[in-house]
């Protein structure tokens, strides 16, 4: 196991993801609940279980936010540590796992029970009695009275071994990266101009906002300079504040 998880998370074994009653929206081309708990399992030096519960948002604009991290089973500093020096390859391994193994799907009310679920899942007791579906009313020709539905995320909530997972981190799709749009660029120049007004590091807000890396959050801010969303600035100098020319002046 110390082999195959070399370059890996350290003593990451398990991992899978809980939507609960999430609206479905898009991740790239992907079909994604808007909210989801991501959890992973960790062993210590002496075998001993912990576990790390990342909590996911997906915005109006399709990018997903990490809202939240919360180690159980007793709280250490080396898991601090250990978790912050690896939250953005968990968050990119979070946001495979709900691609790869969730699903919205729809049934009928009167036949949505746990055994159904369970069959069409093909997956363990282990999850099955966790989701609370959301139950929606559409209309039918049918005597003319409304059939009500019920949405679940379907797939599989068996928890991926440390095989999986680290094949999973291998093949990250880049369709799950932020789309870099010409409206995400101005949400980012809004971003970079409040931090500017407030004092702040433009680029360290943009990566803690976007949960993003300093080169990512330097590379966006670029891209906004050269839709002339920001003004060119020189290297090292921070600037929202346009050049403008002397009157009389050619």
């Amino acid at each position: 196991m110390d082999t195959e998880l070399k370059d890996f998370v350290p003593g990451l074994f398990m991992a899978w993801c809980e939507p609960g009653q999430s609206e479905p929206t898009f991740l790239g081309k992907y079909i994604v609940p808007q909210h989801f708990m991501t959890i992973f399992m960790f062993k210590d030096k002496n075998a001993n279980d912990w576990e790390v519960v990342f909590t996911i948002t997906v915005s109006e604009l399709n990018t997903p936010a990490l809202d939240s991290v919360t180690i159980r089973h007793s709280v250490d500093r080396w898991k601090i540590k250990l978790i912050e020096q690896y939250r953005y390859q968990l968050f990119e391994l979070a946001l495979k796992i709900v691609v790869k193994t969730r699903v919205p799907a729809y049934c009928l009310e009167d036949e949505y029970n746990l055994i159904m679920v369970a069959t069409f899942r093909l997956m363990s007791q282990m999850g099955v009695g966790t989701l609370n579906p959301v139950l929606m009313e559409l209309p039918t020709n049918i005597k003319g009275v409304p059939t009500k539905f019920v949405r679940y995320w379907d797939g599989n909530a068996n928890p991926l071994n440390v095989v999986e997972l680290k094949d999973l981190s291998k093949t990250i799709n880049t369709t799950l990266r932020k789309r870099v749009t010409p409206e995400y660029l101005q949400y980012i120049t809004d971003i970079y101009t409040k931090a500017v007004l407030d004092g702040q590091n433009p680029v360290q807000t943009i990566m803690e906002t976007e949960r993003v890396k300093h080169r990512t959050a330097s590379e966006y801010a670029t891209k906004a300079r050269n839709l002339g969303l920001l003004p060119k600035t020189d290297p090292g100098i921070v600037t929202i504040n346009r050049p403008t020319t002397k009157k009389g002046k050619k």
